[in-house]
């Protein structure tokens, strides 16, 4: 209502009009309601830029949220290239600068996302090293950018380097900020992330066990983190197998998906992924019974919130398909299945390690008499980790609102048969392998949304996005 009188009295270019429609924009992003908040935000930099051209604060602020909401959204080259703007301009107007090295932790993410491990580990290196130069070793955004290299490390199965790091940035954060304050909590969960994949559970559940109680008291019961945290544990516990450890891992996740239901609705990411957590439960431990409703929803609310071309919808797909496969509803879950194999071919590149998983994976079940749960054996745990909605890493930090593989993922999608695939040129056209495994399944006729039109999708645990200014 406000914005409709600015509009009216003071014109869409107006700095009042543009300071309301930026303000509703992260308003309409914090409840996920991204197309909408998409919208706002093109306006607010088409205006800013004629008004006060590309190089403004401004503009380079509404860049930098637009970057953020695409990112979120999973038009990951669009968001490259806002972000790559920013920092472009960032670097030459400011130089060494606390708001340069936000930029290139922003692009080191987007970059992360595309698989462009080198470049995002350099620049999210560089971030932290100019905010030791600028702010200081024991700045909060130090320790972020500290944070955000540990990610990277982790992402490319560095574990060893990300632990030895991540242990370090906890003692410092705790002693500097205190074991209760945001920072020290991301760091504790990222760490835990790390030394669960390194078989240390007992250690990553100490940690969480720690940090649940401190985000409840220090942030509320309903914050972003605390939820978090809540999914985190309740990954760990479902994943240990015991009967008891199960019963908790279901109370942990009944409660976050209570609260984002409550608080955030039904089909805002968060609540999506919770969802998405619990039926990955449920499908590592062979219900695909229970999984398969969660699923269902998961997926269906993706597509209305995210669109049909979003990498967090495409991972619900392919997990939805496996969990069909299970439970021998071959022929969807082939439909899926293929779905989920174009849209990575598209959005990632046919020789993307997702991409090609997808495809051997649709090439088992044509493959004849096997057909009815043949992804079953060896697959089981991989319908869990595949999407990155079930990322451990906290990352609330600037730079780090989107997922982040994990390792073991990479592993199982570069080993076995897939471990000699080999690129091929720009004219020689769609990888062989994935060309057969889409015309085995009845060719390319799907008839997906228009990417540009369709405007894609946070963090893993979804979350969360925060822009910077």
């Amino acid at each position: 209502m406000r914005l409709q009188l600015l509009r009216k009295s003071r014109g869409n270019t107006d700095v009042a009009t543009l300071a309301c429609i930026h303000t509703l924009a992260r308003r309409l992003h914090g409840r996920g309601q991204l197309d909408e908040a998409e919208d706002l935000y093109m306006e607010a930099v088409e205006a800013n830029s004629k008004k006060l051209g590309d190089d403004h604060q401004h503009t380079l602020r509404s860049c930098t949220n637009l970057a953020g909401c695409m990112h979120a959204k999973g038009n990951l080259p669009m968001a490259e290239q806002f972000y790559r703007h920013v920092f472009k301009v960032r670097t030459k107007a400011l130089g060494k600068h606390p708001d340069t090295a936000k930029s290139m932790a922003n692009l080191a993410s987007v970059l992360s996302d595309m698989s462009q491990l080198e470049e995002a580990e350099d620049l999210a290196r560089r971030a932290l090293k100019m905010r030791q130069e600028t702010l200081g070793h024991a700045h909060q955004d130090t320790f972020a950018s500290i944070n955000n290299v540990g990610v990277l490390l982790f992402t490319q199965g560095k574990l060893a380097e990300a632990q030895d790091l991540l242990q370090k940035a906890l003692k410092s954060v705790r002693d500097t900020l205190g074991s209760t304050h945001p920072r020290s909590l991301d760091c504790m969960s990222n760490l835990a992330a790390v030394l669960k994949q390194q078989g240390q559970t007992s250690a990553a559940e100490a940690l969480y066990r720690e940090a649940l109680p401190a985000c409840r008291e220090k942030l509320g019961e309903e914050h972003e983190a605390t939820i978090a945290t809540m999914n985190n544990l309740a990954n760990l516990l479902g994943n240990k197998g015991s009967a008891k450890e199960k019963q908790e891992a279901e109370q942990l996740f009944n409660r976050a998906l209570a609260i984002n239901r409550a608080t955030l609705g039904d089909t805002h990411p968060h609540t999506l992924s919770t969802l998405n957590n619990m039926a990955s439960m449920y499908t590592q431990s062979g219900e695909f019974q229970k999984a398969e409703p969660l699923a269902r929803e998961a997926v269906k609310g993706q597509r209305a919130t995210l669109g049909d071309m979003s990498l967090s919808t495409l991972c619900s797909i392919h997990n939805l398909a496996c969990i069909l496969d299970g439970q021998g509803k071959t022929q969807e879950a082939q439909k899926l299945m293929r779905e989920a194999l174009i849209g990575y071919s598209k959005k990632l590149g046919e020789n993307h390690p997702r991409t090609r998983n997808v495809a051997e994976k649709l090439q088992r079940l044509g493959s004849g008499p096997m057909q009815s749960g043949s992804m079953r054996a060896g697959i089981m745990g991989q319908a869990r980790v595949d999407s990155p909605d079930l990322s451990e890493l906290m990352g609330r930090q600037v730079g780090f609102g989107e997922p982040m593989m994990d390792p073991r993922i990479l592993q199982a999608m570069m080993g076995g048969q897939l471990a000699g695939f080999s690129p091929f040129g720009d004219e020689a056209g769609m990888d062989p392998r994935i060309m057969q495994a889409m015309m085995a399944q009845g060719g390319l006729g799907f008839s997906d949304r228009d990417e540009e039109a369709s405007r894609e999708r946070s963090r893993i645990m979804s979350h969360i996005f925060n822009p910077n200014f």
